[in-house]
């Protein structure tokens, strides 16, 4: 069991608020279009499966009792980042809010959203983390020859790659 299994009844009180406050600022990017296919990489409860206005969204979480919590209409499947189980090139674009810090490997979790994504990603970390910089490194490494943004957004620096 994790953590967040173990925090499961708790997360909406700990997190929701600071999680919709990046949620709002993602949309301002005007990124996600509804023509979308969207995954959520560390979706945790599912709360972005319903905010954004897309075709088909789909989240990932390694945590089962947070993916237990939610109620929405789309697919949700128990699964780390590092093993996505989908296509190569199955979306358009992905979203991973504050959840790259919970990778087990963060290089192999970023190949596999490179993997199985087109063109966008959305990715997040805290601005103070102490990996914040390695994050940036590894992101500006999997993601050569791509567009990298920096967007201050809440507590996080939000990480925009778009393929040219």
């Amino acid at each position: 069991m994790n953590y967040y299994d173990i925090i499961a009844s708790s997360y909406s009180e700990l997190h929701r608020e600071e999680q919709f406050e990046k949620y709002r600022g993602i949309c301002d990017l005007d990124i996600i279009q509804p023509t979308d296919r969207l995954l959520d990489v560390g979706c945790g409860p599912g709360w972005t499966l319903d905010f954004f206005t897309v075709q088909e969204a789909v989240g990932v979480d390694p945590s089962k009792n947070l993916l237990k919590l939610y109620t929405g209409s789309s697919k949700t499947f128990c699964a780390s980042a590092e093993s996505l189980p989908f296509p190569d090139n199955s979306f358009d674009v992905i979203i991973s809010v504050t959840a790259v810090l919970n990778f087990s490997d963060t290089k192999k979790g970023l190949e596999e959203i490179k993997r199985v994504g087109s063109d966008r990603f959305i990715i997040s970390t805290l601005q103070q983390s102490p990996t914040r910089d390695t994050v940036a490194q590894l992101l500006r490494d999997v993601f050569a020859g791509y567009s990298i943004k920096e967007v201050l957004i809440g507590k996080d620096v939000v990480f925009v790659v778009k393929c040219f």
